[in-house]
């Protein structure tokens, strides 16, 4: 399957009045939450809608979650859109019920003039979003929404190029909580929708996988935490992290995807053919294959680095 996807273009180099449009597809989690934020606080890229798979999430908190988020950082514009389409293996309950506390705890940071978004159910509507330029779409959680979006040509005709927080090429890598009928050889977000997920990488449309190789070795930190800054978006980070901050499990998976997209230069990346296995116990599973499609692949990231330039960012 070839499509007529749009090249990679340097977000380094856009200007302030030339915004990169960007749509953000995510799972409603308490990352997912915290990459949308990170996102919104970047100057060079419009996001032009937001769309929610509630995978690792309940719908009601997660949305709502969404839309306190988007009013505290006035960003009330913003199309938000729900996949309702459901996922081949679903998340742990006790993962999903997590939005709930996120939602909760959200609460803390109230709201002086609140506006009620209005959220579109109906997804291929999100074509009258679309802006005359090419689009990057990022997805932090199962690419569930970006197939059945890549499936619209007027989408397919837009994209520039995909992001997503997936893939894993070292099976032996741990799993704190092993995929329930899985092998552990593969990343959540792959598990979780394998067959969506086989379809964007076979798709044509350029991709990069922020794996879980990469993912694995950012943490959150006693310091990192600690210098959250006093902003509007450093209060929201403070406050979702500080739900989970001592689980040893936890890592910044969804928010190094987007940092990646800003900061690629702290990362390190290589770039291989693939496959990705859609039944059976490896059912996820990104393997190697010398006639697979070709991608992006990030695996390794300075800590330091990204941890100063998302603290940096935040900042702002």
């Amino acid at each position: 399957m070839s499509h007529n996807c749009k090249e990679l273009g340097s977000l380094t180099n856009k200007s302030r009045l030339d915004p990169q449009p960007v749509i953000i597809s995510h799972d409603g989690a308490g990352d997912d939450l915290l990459a949308m934020t990170l996102l919104l606080s970047y100057s060079n890229v419009r996001v032009i809608a937001i769309v929610l798979t509630p995978a690792d999430s309940c719908l009601e908190p997660a949305l709502q979650s969404v839309i306190h988020i988007l009013n505290l950082l006035h960003q009330t514009d913003i199309p938000v859109f729900v996949n309702s389409q459901s996922v081949v293996n679903d998340f742990p309950v006790s993962w999903r019920d997590q939005s709930y506390k996120d939602y909760e705890a959200l609460q803390s940071l109230p709201i002086t003039n609140y506006v009620d978004i209005m959220v579109n159910y109906n997804l291929e509507s999100i074509v009258d979003m679309l802006p005359i330029e090419s689009v990057l779409f990022i997805e932090t959680g199962p690419l569930t929404a970006l197939a059945r979006m890549l499936k619209i040509p007027q989408v397919v005709a837009k994209v520039k190029h995909v992001y997503w927080m997936g893939g894993k090429f070292r099976p032996e890598l741990s799993h704190f909580v092993i995929p329930y009928g899985g092998d552990g050889s593969q990343s959540w977000n792959a598990y979780c929708d394998p067959l969506s997920a086989n379809y964007v990488l076979e798709s044509g449309c350029p991709l990069t996988m922020i794996t879980q190789e990469v993912t694995e070795i950012v943490k959150i930190t006693p310091e990192f935490y600690d210098r959250l800054p006093d902003t509007i978006s450093g209060k929201i980070f403070k406050i979702i992290y500080g739900l989970v901050k001592g689980e040893p499990y936890y890592r910044m998976w969804d928010v190094l995807t987007v940092a990646y997209v800003f900061h690629p230069e702290v990362f390190q990346v290589t770039t291989k053919t693939c496959q990705i296995i859609t039944l059976g116990p490896s059912q996820g599973r990104t393997l190697e294959n010398d006639n697979g499609p070709k991608v992006t692949v990030v695996h390794d990231v300075d800590v330091e680095k990204i941890h100063k330039l998302i603290l940096k960012q935040l900042s702002d």
